[in-house]
């Protein structure tokens, strides 16, 4: 079995729920193929740098964290010389999924994201192939969200919808406090699933319940976490009066601190709310 066919299997295979319902329907930086070479260096060092790994280089090509442990798959390579034993210049090479699936998508180049979105893949996996692999198939997806794609706006679209007829006072503080329905502050979430806002366990459990909607009921379940993540502070939101400033602010200080297990039960509360008043129509 191929690395492709590898990755297939075990992203096909991830988690299980059962939902019952179907939906139809600012942006980063890209760096044009000339940057190329910055963007993989930039890579190594949002992955290696990043706090999810506490990765640092030792001479002889090892690395450390808290308690002396590897980052989680991370290798380490050496490069340079030994001089009385001792080797010179030692640093890091690119991490070969994102150096792998650049060079085999040069038309779309480094985006600002991919490494956010890789970096759990490598965490939980500990194997560059199937990380690769998977950060793929995952990339077949969430493409479209970065600037070469259009979903972005649909899912601004549907947001909007969707809490116009499930929590019409909410919108209503919205649009009237400087009319923040266009749902901008919610662009992280869509560009990253979450990833930036949940602490690693979970961004785990929070994938694979949008992996495995996307395979047994529907392809957006992703706005319906986005809602229940507002709905779950809408009392907040409408005490304080909040205005655009106030929710990005609010938002960038709740991130990793967000009761996940509450925002997956209200999102499918909020799926079976949609489903029935489709079917009562």
């Amino acid at each position: 079995m191929d690395w492709e066919e590898t990755g297939n299997a075990v992203y096909s295979r991830l988690g299980s729920v059962g939902l019952g319902l179907s939906l139809a329907g600012g942006r980063g930086g890209c760096l044009s193929v000339q940057e190329l070479g910055k963007a993989i260096l930039g890579a190594e060092h949002a992955l290696f740098e990043g706090r999810e790994t506490g990765y640092r280089m030792q001479a002889g090509g090892r690395g450390s964290g808290p308690g002396e442990a590897r980052g989680p798959g991370l290798q380490s390579r050496q490069r340079g010389s030994r001089l009385g034993g001792q080797v010179v210049g030692v640093h890091a090479e690119p991490l070969h999924p994102a150096r792998s699936y650049i060079w085999q998508h040069i038309e779309i180049g480094y985006v600002q994201g991919m490494c956010d979105l890789l970096a759990p893949l490598l965490v939980i996996l500990d194997d560059e192939a199937l990380a690769f692999s998977c950060f793929t198939e995952l990339m077949k997806r969430m493409n479209q969200n970065f600037p070469h794609g259009g979903a972005m706006d649909t899912h601004f679209a549907n947001m909007r919808s969707l809490i116009q007829i499930l929590d019409s006072e909410l919108f209503e503080l919205m649009h009237q406090n400087g009319d923040y329905t266009h749902f901008y502050f919610c662009y992280r979430w869509f560009l990253l699933d979450f990833k930036r806002e949940l602490v690693y366990d979970d961004v785990f459990s929070v994938w694979e319940t949008i992996w495995a909607a996307r395979h047994v009921s529907s392809a957006h379940y992703v706005l319906f976490i986005a809602l229940a993540l507002v709905e779950v502070y809408r009392d907040i939101i409408l005490e304080n009066n909040m205005d655009f400033t106030d929710i990005i602010k609010f938002f960038n200080e709740m991130a990793e601190r967000h009761n996940t297990k509450q925002v997956l039960k209200l999102a499918r509360d909020l799926v079976y709310k949609v489903q029935t008043l489709i079917e009562n129509k």
